[in-house]
């Protein structure tokens, strides 16, 4: 079973999974009785999803301490979710739990013991989630070596079809990432994008976009499918 449901994440052995960030967790499964038994693998909260993706490839320079800020979008409420009257000409500075689960869910699916201090936002926009990020590293990081990593985040999962190019699209234009960007990309809306890079002591700030309905949900769990096709049934 491939979910998107939140009910299973939190169990020791079922694998919150985003290939990008820590596919050797897809092992899991076999904690849970596979090939002998069923299993099920999790994806994570759209939120967690972006900030994930993003910062997977820079957990190399050791991570200290992260800040974020999420601006989301009301599809992520669900349906019914927000009442139109709430939302509209609005902004709400608080979603249930959410802040919760995006420090839980985090730290298991990069298998780290850090500080984080969310905050999460509900916003009067359709489709995508906004984040704005610091983040404190145990040693000094440039802006270069950020890019770079962004750049070979693929790297391992190319062969998934619904893997893009460069899972990680860092533009330095000053106004981007946009929420019109939702649904860029091939496949549509499974790409990440990241932007206003930035430098302070040992912090490194920028800003990330990620599509809730296709990269943070159902998008999600059709890539941790193929990821479990190609490992276990292609070979």
């Amino acid at each position: 079973v491939f979910s998107n449901a939140a009910a299973m994440r939190y169990q020791e052995d079922v694998p919150i999974l985003i290939p990008e960030a820590n596919i050797d967790s897809l092992n899991w499964i076999e904690k849970q009785g596979y090939p002998g038994k069923g299993f099920i693998v999790t994806n994570a909260n759209c939120s967690t999803t972006g900030l994930a993706v993003a910062m997977a490839p820079l957990k190399k320079f050791g991570i200290k301490e992260l800040t974020v800020s999420t601006y989301q979008s009301v599809s992520g409420a669900g349906h019914p979710g927000l009442s139109s009257l709430d939302i509209t000409n609005n902004v709400i500075p608080y979603i249930g739990d959410e802040e919760e689960k995006m420090i839980e869910e985090f730290k298991k699916i990069l298998s780290v013991n850090i500080d984080i201090f969310p905050f999460c936002v509900r916003v009067p926009i359709m489709f995508g989630h906004l984040e704005t990020v610091w983040v404190e590293f145990d040693k000094n990081v440039d802006l270069e070596d950020v890019i770079k990593a962004w750049n070979e985040s693929a790297s391992g999962i190319e062969h998934l079809p619904s893997t893009p190019i460069r899972p990680i699209e860092y533009d330095s234009q000053e106004d981007l990432p946009q929420v019109k960007q939702a649904f860029y990309g091939s496949p549509a809306g499974m790409t990440v994008y990241t932007g206003r890079l930035k430098k302070q002591d040992k912090r490194i700030g920028f800003t990330l976009m990620v599509n809730n309905v296709v990269k943070g949900a159902a998008g999600g769990s059709i890539q941790n499918a193929e990821a479990f096709v190609a490992k276990y049934l292609d070979n």
